[in-house]
């Protein structure tokens, strides 16, 4: 019975992360290059004392040529993280592009670790098991804290504790010496524990992090629509009106309301007020684009962001939506547009787009209004019939 349990529990986490998957992604890579400051720090504290213990076994010329090649495989982290920062805090990594900031990730790590590794066929001088066995101490210990600090990336561990961990082992059992043969049998066992750890710390983490975002959109959908609620849409005015400004880009916000909504609930009750906007709603949905943002603003109002959408293709999208109520419903819409300028606040963009909605209402209702004189009307009724 618990086998079930686990099935089922098992394809209720793979389809949220099917569902959240991008979102899910930038998540964990955030989580990455957040634990990757910290990361470069240890690294470059190990590289200044490991040759220190290795002073007296190896060659200076090789500890000089090893330290300054693992300091230039690092270099390119610190870049990398900090590209990565920056354009995180201006909003600049799409969540379907976001995977890519991984690999890179994963390519600087792993060549570090390529040169960690070696460190098991230098030629040491003097007793070789006491070498051999601080070194693998020393990846034992690396390996343990990779797998705390970056459980955020499965597979980039998974592979760094092949690369320094691997042949580190296989060096300790050709040497032939009983005391390395059983320590490498020991680091065998350690590993496998090792990677068990990681594949169940890694899919705990992808399920919090799943069951966080779906928290997060539950409390900014409206739960009676479905659409979104207020605080999502501040979310995303937050971003879009710097990147506006930022790429000189326009969009445009339309304002909408049910006309006379109030004597549809009074003569038909509040179940069936509920169950007209939830089909309002659900027509708003259909009707806008993929990038648009459909927000239940109050009430019986709706408010809508179009991203790159001029006042004539908000004209368009917003008839559109009017035509598609009055065919589909008892009720009409009426609606009012403003388009984003420089120097304007989003409260500004919106008063504008609720005076021109009221303006809409005096004017006979179920109609759109909006500020530009050359914005032209389009009969959508007969694609919408057909």
């Amino acid at each position: 019975m618990q086998k079930y349990k686990s099935f089922d529990a098992k394809k209720e986490l793979d389809s949220h992360f099917f569902q959240y998957r991008n979102e899910i992604d930038f998540e964990r890579i955030k989580l990455l290059y957040k634990a990757g400051r910290s990361g470069l720090v240890s690294i470059f504290l190990i590289v200044a004392l490991f040759p220190l213990f290795m002073v007296n076994r190896l060659d200076h010329k090789i500890i000089a040529i090893w330290t300054i090649l693992i300091i230039v495989v690092n270099l390119p982290r610190v870049f990398i993280l900090r590209a990565f920062n920056s354009r995180v805090a201006n909003n600049l990594i799409l969540l379907n592009d976001v995977k890519r900031w991984e690999y890179y990730f994963i390519g600087g790590f792993c060549a570090s670790g390529v040169l960690w590794s070696s460190t098991a066929f230098l030629p040491y001088t003097g007793n070789i098991v006491i070498s051999l066995l601080f070194v693998v101490l020393v990846q034992v210990g690396i390996s343990s804290v990779v797998v705390s600090m970056y459980s955020s990336s499965r597979n980039m561990v998974l592979i760094y504790l092949c690369i320094t961990l691997v042949p580190p082992l296989l060096r300790l059992f050709v040497s032939g010496d009983r005391v390395l043969i059983l320590v490498g049998i020991t680091g065998v066992v350690f590993l496998l524990i090792l990677t068990r750890a990681v594949i169940q710390q890694s899919r705990n983490l992808i399920e919090f992090i799943s069951l966080k975002i779906q928290n997060d959109e539950f409390s900014k959908k409206d739960i009676l629509t479905g659409l979104w609620n207020r605080r999502q849409l501040y979310d995303v005015v937050k971003k879009l009106i710097p990147r506006s400004i930022r790429h000189n880009e326009i969009f445009s916000v339309i304002m909408m309301d049910i006309d006379f909504f109030k004597n549809y609930n009074d003569t038909r009750g509040h179940t069936a007020g509920d169950e007209l906007l939830q089909n309002i709603a659900r027509l708003i949905q259909s009707t806008i684009r993929e990038e648009d943002i459909a927000v239940r603003y109050g009430g019986e109002e709706f408010l809508l962001i179009l991203p790159l959408a001029s006042a004539q293709e908000a004209y368009e999208i917003g008839d559109r939506i009017r035509q598609v109520v009055k065919l589909k419903t008892e009720v009409t819409l009426s609606g009012g547009i403003a388009t984003f300028a420089w120097k304007k606040s989003f409260d500004e963009i919106t008063l504008e787009a609720d005076r021109l909605l009221y303006k809409a209402k005096e004017s006979g209702r179920d109609m759109i209004c909006v500020e530009h004189s050359d914005v032209r009307p389009k009969n959508f009724l007969s694609s919408v019939a057909g």
